[in-house]
């Protein structure tokens, strides 16, 4: 889905699936998003835990998520060819480290199982 988004110059959202209703709202209705291909641009928006109130926007640009995941790459990749991600991918961390450098990687992707 990030891959599509950026592609087409849309900003993708995460959003924790969790969220009650007035947080959900609250999310949806911060935000206003434009499409743009310009890589100081974002591209990407994730919300924070909101710990200490609301939850917050943390914006993400092409090019700020492309050099993380370079700079990943570069450092990890001679050290492993599987990627275990157990943090929900409306993390920033999963979406990014765990996915986007997958791909770039070439490396294995695993998702554990729901424990209940």
């Amino acid at each position: 889905m990030s891959f599509v988004a950026s592609k087409l110059g849309l900003i993708k959202v995460n959003i924790n699936p969790g969220y009650v209703e007035r947080e959900l709202e609250y999310c949806i209705n911060k935000v206003g998003c434009k499409a743009s291909a310009n890589p100081d641009l974002p591209v990407a928006i994730f919300y924070t835990l909101g710990t200490t109130g609301h939850s917050k926007a943390a914006t993400l640009t092409h090019f700020g998520i492309v050099n993380m995941s370079k700079g990943v790459t570069e450092h990890l990749e001679p050290y492993f060819t599987r990627l275990c991600t157990p943090i929900p991918i409306f993390h920033i961390f999963a979406e990014v480290v765990g996915v986007l450098n997958v791909a770039t990687s070439k490396c294995q992707i695993v998702f554990p199982a729901i424990i209940t």
